[in-house]
């Protein structure tokens, strides 16, 4: 486990240090699965810009719907 500093306001960051370990044990669990479930989707939309741009490039080299339903029944 790794130590996060995050910053917040006042009333929030008493009110954190006044919870009971078992709240803030959840929380941060919790917290963790939002960070890995953003860094997922961070991901995911990188690929589809990716596709994107190999589909734009295929396009401009001639590629065709066609052309690559052939290629694709050939093999």
């Amino acid at each position: 486990m790794e130590t996060v500093e995050i910053e917040m306001n006042d009333s929030v960051a008493k009110k954190w240090r006044n919870s009971p370990l078992a709240i803030r044990k959840s929380l941060e669990k919790k917290f963790e699965e939002q960070i890995e479930m953003v860094d997922r989707q961070i991901h995911f939309q990188k690929l589809e810009t990716i596709l994107e741009e190999i589909g734009k490039q295929a396009q401009q080299n001639g590629l065709t719907e066609e052309i690559l339903k052939d290629l694709l029944k050939d093999e």
